[in-house]
Formats: C-alpha cells, structure tokens, sequence
C-alpha cells in the first residue's frame, strides 16, 4: 500500500470485518492461492475490487469469505491515523480518482528515461 503503508516502517490496527464492506475500505484478505493481500476496495459489486495505492490494475472479485480483517487505523512515524479521519478519507478519494493521471505521468516518465538511456548508451559507443 506504499506510499501511505511502508513495509517495515508503518503498523496497522485491524479488527474483525463487519458483514458487508464499503467502498474505501482496507480489508486484509487471502487469495485463493494463499497470498495474504491489503488493498483498498474500490468498488462494491458482485464481491469487491481491490486495488494497492501504488498499481493500475483492479483485483476483481474478492469475495467476502475471503476477507480476514479490516484496517481501523494505522501508525505512521509514530502518529496514529483512524481511517474515519477526515484527511484519510480525503486522500483516499484523491489517490483513486487520479489512477489515470498517475498510470499516463508514470509511462511518460519511463518513456523519456528508456530515451535518455538510449542516448547514453549510443554516446558510449
């Protein structure tokens, strides 16, 4: 879930799902290859799609006996964060609606550095 969850620096408090989830949510769940998996739902269907902070692609069809808890907060440099917190509810709206914008400025910036790289190398020779 990085930028907002980094491994080995950031905690969760997790509590017992309730019996339907929400968009928004951040529920712990495990595939059905065993992988346990925190993304945040996105949309509320026919099961849950999931999505991680820093991807592009949805996860479909996360299914509510997969879901094994759900975020209630989280500590950052020492700070506790409730997800019901204005400012994280705010940023989770931000960080969702601007997926297209983040994949484009991404490829972009990848782009001009396979270029750069090119050149480099060509200059090398």
């Amino acid at each position: 879930m990085l930028p907002m969850l980094r491994q080995g620096r950031d905690t969760v408090t997790l509590s017992a799902p309730p019996a339907r989830l929400k968009k928004y949510d951040l529920p712990l769940y495990v595939r059905d290859n065993g992988q346990y998996v925190l993304h945040r739902i996105v949309s509320v269907k026919d099961g849950y799609s999931c999505i991680g902070d820093n991807q592009f692609v949805l996860e479909t069809g996360v299914r509510q006996d997969q879901i094994i808890a759900i975020v209630t907060s989280f500590c950052r440099d020492g700070k506790r964060i409730d997800v019901s917190a204005l400012s994280y509810r705010i940023y989770c709206r931000f960080w969702h609606y601007s997926r297209g914008v983040r994949h484009t400025w991404r490829r972009a910036i990848g782009k001009v550095k396979r270029i750069l790289n090119r050149r480099n190398t060509e200059e090398e020779r």
